[in-house]
């Protein structure tokens, strides 16, 4: 088990969870604002606009929950579903081995 990553962070977290305060996770909000520009050609004595229509201005909000001290790129979603593949293996190897029964 120390040798996974996953795992023995989980298990930190755990023990603090328990035996000294509720564990919380970072909430960072990223806004993405998209806005066209008209780009108009001069032929001269005439400037006329490019045929092409420009793309509708929109915005994209999203969420994602990280834990602070997690060195890596995963959200707390994506942790944990990691977590629960290596705990799901690490007890298939132990039931494996005889050191655990199903």
């Amino acid at each position: 088990m120390s040798s996974s990553q996953v795992l023995k962070f989980f298990k930190e977290k755990r023990d603090i969870n328990i035996h000294t305060e509720p564990v919380s996770a970072v909430k960072e909000i990223g806004i993405l604002i998209e806005e066209s520009v008209n780009v108009w050609m001069d032929s001269g004595d005439v400037a006329a606009p490019l045929l092409v229509p420009p793309p509708s201005p929109f915005t994209t909000v999203t969420e994602k929950y990280k834990f602070a001290d997690w060195p890596g790129t995963e959200g707390v979603l994506q942790l944990c579903e990691k977590y629960l593949r290596e705990l799901r293996a690490f007890v298939s190897d132990g039931q494996t081995k005889g050191f655990l029964t199903p």
